[in-house]
């Protein structure tokens, strides 16, 4: 587990209510517009709930952020499985201050165009850059079973000639295009910040966090940021199988 910070919770809420408050001082002491990447899934949807108590969406300083998604399905915005829809509908709309950035993936275009127009997008709006390359402030990812992240799953291939940033995934079992970030582009991100939940996700854990051989192949112990940390909030159930 060297070089990752692991944090392990009792149960989700504790788990949402103590990354909720690290959000907030992130947003009362970052000097200008902080650049982060959401995700999709169940335990960003949790946080997405804790986000909209109104306590909550009271006191985080709004305006600091321009949100991105780490990945999006290619369904419209008011999809039930657009992550951009879900967490407009859950606390994005309830925001008062609307001076937040707020960038989705481009629902209308092709998946190949829309995920050339989100590369423009990044680039346009996400600064500084390091080797060619926009740094993100803080991407927030979950993972899968069977050890991916964003829509990178395992064996997934694309050029990075073509897309360096955002590219064209396809679902292994229902075949279904998304567009994700690269590892390219998540590995420059200053911080990046894995939110996992339940029992299901302990096995994986236990291989990424312990260097088990099984690990190799999962998208999500390919996040290495060269410049960066990363960090995991693991409730007791997924790190249920941790030695720590």
């Amino acid at each position: 587990m060297a070089g990752q910070i692991v944090k392990v919770f009792d149960a989700v809420d504790s788990l949402m209510g103590t990354f909720t408050e690290e959000l907030f001082y992130f947003s009362a002491k970052w000097p200008d517009k902080a650049n982060i990447a959401l995700s999709g899934g169940s335990t960003p949807k949790a946080l997405f709930e804790e986000l909209a108590k109104p306590a909550n969406l009271d006191k985080i300083h709004w305006a600091v952020f321009n949100f991105f998604w780490g990945d999006e399905r290619m369904v419209s915005y008011d999809n039930p499985e657009s992550n951009y829809g879900t967490a407009n509908r859950i606390f994005l709309s309830k925001i008062r201050d609307t001076r937040q950035g707020i960038y989705p993936v481009p629902a209308a275009a092709t998946p190949k165009e829309a995920a050339l127009l989100y590369e423009v997008k990044i680039r346009e709006i996400v600064k500084p850059v390091q080797n060619g390359i926009p740094v993100f402030d803080w991407i927030i990812l979950g993972i899968g079973t069977d050890g991916h992240t964003a829509s990178i799953f395992p064996g997934a291939k694309w050029s990075e000639d073509e897309y360096p940033l955002t590219f064209v995934a396809k679902h292994p079992v229902t075949g279904q295009k998304r567009v994700s970030f690269t590892y390219k582009l998540i590995n420059q991100a200053h911080r990046v910040t894995f939110l996992v939940t339940g029992k299901e996700k302990a096995e994986v854990i236990e291989q990424i966090l312990h260097n088990k051989p099984e690990a190799e192949n999962y998208p999500a112990a390919m996040i290495r940021p060269e410049n960066g940390i990363v960090e995991w909030y693991l409730d007791s159930e997924a790190a249920s199988l941790l030695k720590l």
